[in-house]
């Protein structure tokens, strides 16, 4: 009868717990959620090209750049050579194909570098953290 009794004060114990974690889960999930732009409203976000000032024959004469975003000019994908949009995946998240926009390997290798050289030696974004990142 006594274990009876312990198993279901553990088990009442546990559903607790869960309930309690679950709850703690969502309220972090609301915290971080909440004022979070729409996703529609990320195009707008982009960076405008620099503006280019240029005389009656079209030579350039001056380049505006804006110093928060540096010189911007943008291009199509297909005008990127391939070598380079792999050598920039490979140098950025080399793990792209294999997590969704959160690279947990990463984060916790970053984590772990950071902690033995007692600093900030080592990132763990991928491209998707990195886009958000300029973008917001």
């Amino acid at each position: 009868m006594k274990r009876a009794r312990a198993w279901s004060v553990v088990s009442r114990a546990l559903v607790g717990a869960g309930v309690l974690a679950a709850l703690a889960a969502l309220v972090a999930y609301l915290a971080l959620t909440w004022d979070l732009p729409d996703v529609r409203s990320l195009a707008e976000r982009k960076p405008a090209p620099s503006n280019l000032i240029v005389d009656r024959q079209g030579r350039l004469l001056y380049e505006v750049i804006n110093p928060q975003v540096g010189k911007h000019v943008p291009v199509r994908l297909s005008q990127v050579p391939l070598a380079l949009r792999q050598a920039t995946v490979a140098t950025e998240d080399a793990r792209f194909g294999q997590h969704h926009g959160v690279d947990f390997v990463a984060v916790a290798r970053a984590l772990w570098s950071n902690l033995r050289a007692g600093e900030i030696v080592s990132g763990g974004s991928t491209i998707t953290q990195q886009v958000a990142r300029n973008l917001l």
